[in-house]
């Protein structure tokens, strides 16, 4: 059975948490208080959810009008998400799960774009799933053979950092100071801004007070000292078996002390005392580019690849609004039909 949770509702929002309590399992990227922190909130946010004896499959997501049409597409939210469900649940169920859910999607919508966890079981998806950048999740192993296999600047950084006498301090989420989150934050902000990041990527301070305070057992936080003075920082979101690169930065003038590399090997060694098995650090802002290369380096052979669904439900109105998108790209200046037909955003007609 197919039920619609409207998750901008309280009620929807308790039915919602009842369920992932349920699962008896800790992910981050499916918590409500992470997609109303650090998605986009709880307005139009979704739950489609099937239900057949003791089993229950979820997905959650956007709807989102289409301009100039009385159509909707679908997004998931921000981050490893995807099909929520018990990690017990067995494969077959599951398979009738996403097709019970296909199918209200094949109805409803024109398109719909996924994001997945790494841990989703993608043979289910015959076809729709595909393979957008690699990604690094780093296997937690003993100590040496963990140093051995990092790259030899990773350890040669990491030994400058040693000399400079830099330390570490890693802190539970619920046992964060509102002082020590300012001083993540400003670190945070001023990275985000030498960086020229994208606007989306500047979450208020709130957004994370919020989440800190709700959802402590979700993350901690990894500072470097220079001299007592923070120079370099990160916040990580952890699962029952994970801890996940989420947020931070590092201040400019410290960068020759390379405490970047010094933050990742102190959680590298905090989340193998903690007894977690992976360490999830997430590509790069393109294909295998410089960001990507440099999170490799401190795990070179665990490349996976991340997944996302690019769905066409109704292909004769998604081709006609591509027709529409595609008049307007080429209405702007000295674009041709092939630059248009290059373009690798989905759904295409949003990509103008």
């Amino acid at each position: 059975m197919i039920e619609v949770l409207d998750l901008n509702e309280p009620s929807g929002r308790d039915s919602y948490d009842r369920i992932i309590k349920s699962f008896n399992s800790k992910e981050p990227y499916n918590s409500l208080e992470f997609i109303y922190s650090f998605s986009e909130g709880f307005t139009d946010l979704i739950c489609i959810k099937y239900s057949k004896d003791s089993v229950t499959v979820m997905l959650p997501g956007y709807l989102r009008k289409i301009e100039g049409t009385n159509h909707l597409d679908f997004i998931s939210p921000y981050g490893y998400s995807g099909l929520v469900y018990s990690k017990d649940i067995p494969i077959s169920l599951l398979e009738s799960g996403w097709h019970s859910i296909k199918e209200y999607l094949d109805k409803t919508f024109i398109s719909s774009f996924l994001r997945f966890s790494l841990d989703s079981e993608y043979s289910i998806f015959r076809g729709d799933a595909f393979p957008l950048m690699k990604n690094i999740k780093g296997v937690i192993i003993d100590y040496d053979s963990q140093w051995d296999n990092c790259e030899h600047k990773v350890r040669k950084n990491i030994n400058r950092a040693k000399k400079e006498n830099l330390k570490s301090e890693i802190i539970r989420g619920n046992l964060l100071s509102d002082d020590q989150l300012i001083s993540f934050y400003d670190i945070y902000i001023d990275t985000m801004k030498r960086n020229n990041a994208s606007e989306k990527y500047f979450f208020p301070l709130d957004n994370f007070h919020g989440f800190v305070k709700s959802r402590g057992d979700l993350c901690a936080f990894c500072f470097i000292y220079d001299n007592g003075k923070a120079v370099s920082t990160e916040m990580i979101l952890q699962s029952d078996d994970s801890i996940f690169s989420f947020l931070g930065g590092t201040l400019k003038d410290a960068f020759q002390k390379r405490p970047n590399d010094f933050l990742k090997y102190a959680l590298i060694n905090w989340a193998r005392d903690e007894g977690f098995k992976f360490f999830v650090l997430g590509g790069g802002y393109g294909v295998e580019d410089g960001i990507y290369k440099y999170k490799k380096s401190f795990f070179p052979n665990d490349v996976v690849d991340y997944y996302v669904g690019k769905l066409i439900h109704n292909e004769t109105v998604y081709l006609e609004l591509v027709e529409q998108s595609k008049h307007r790209f080429l209405s702007h200046g000295d674009k041709t039909e092939e630059d248009f037909n290059n373009l690798s955003y989905f759904p295409l007609y949003r990509a103008i």
